[in-house]
């Protein structure tokens, strides 16, 4: 016998109310009771499932996990912590832009922590041909859109700058031209990974002059951009994955003609 109990390789079932027996030739006394408390870490076991959703819907996020109570949860877009997003299911009402993205929870308590699986929630729009090359772009005319595409299959133009000042790897283009001047506003809001965003006039790769860039002026990891715009001019609107990340992007513009 020792005066030290050791439980070795602890299970639920070692959970309870422990005293310890003392005697001696004189006689016996017991402990007071000491209550062992067994924390289960927590474990998921139904993960979030991404999904499409249409402007103004409310798509749903799940998961379900076990553990010991009580369960803390807190959901992240874009590995940014959601304010407020902290019980088992995410509801996302009147979904905008700016919501689309990747999704997990971290469920945590006194034991541990668990994160879910990626769940990658993408704006329903139809996909537009943004192009690998400054040749191949096509042209955005409209005041105002909204545009979804992927650089997934993206790589960099020999001698290609590194957009934003950023290290980047599968950039993808668009020109934009006003016939008015005035002031635009370019956002990769929605879009599913770290992005650089950059704006620039020239020809190629080889001879382009930087308007304005950004990293993560954006929410969640996501960019935004605004310049001058000249009429007539066409400008280079480049979309880059930070550190070559890559998914699903999300091109928004705004135009303001001078008055």
């Amino acid at each position: 016998y020792s005066s030290d109990l050791v439980v070795p390789k602890i299970q639920p079932t070692n959970a309870g109310d422990y005293l310890a027996v003392l005697s001696n030739p004189f006689g016996t006394t017991t402990s007071a009771v000491a209550t062992l408390t067994v924390l289960r870490p927590p474990r998921i076991l139904v993960q979030p499932v991404g999904q499409q959703a249409s402007l103004g819907g409310s798509p749903v996020l799940t998961v379900a996990a076990d553990g010991t109570a009580p369960l803390v949860y807190q959901w992240m877009l874009n590995g940014n912590l959601l304010p407020g997003a902290i019980g088992p299911t995410l509801t996302l009402a009147n979904f905008q832009p700016g919501q689309a993205g990747t999704y997990r929870v971290v469920v945590s308590n006194p034991g541990g922590a668990a994160l879910s699986d990626p769940a990658e929630i993408r704006l329903n729009l139809p996909y537009s041909d943004l192009a690998d090359r400054i040749p191949n772009a096509i042209t955005l005319i409209q005041p105002t859109g909204l545009i979804r595409g992927t650089n997934t299959s993206a790589s960099l133009d020999a001698g290609e700058p590194r957009h934003g000042g950023r290290t980047g790897g599968r950039s993808v283009w668009v020109n934009y031209q006003s016939a008015q001047p005035g002031v635009a506003i370019f956002n990769t809001r929605g879009s599913s990974f770290d992005t650089v965003l950059a704006v620039y006039v020239g020809d190629d790769v080889g001879n382009l002059t930087e308007v304005a860039s950004d990293d993560d002026r954006g929410q969640y990891l996501t960019s935004e951009v605004t310049f001058n715009v000249q009429a007539n001019v066409p400008y280079r609107i480049v979309v880059d994955g930070l550190d070559g990340d890559a998914g699903d992007v999300i091109l928004g513009w705004d135009f303001t003609p001078s008055q």
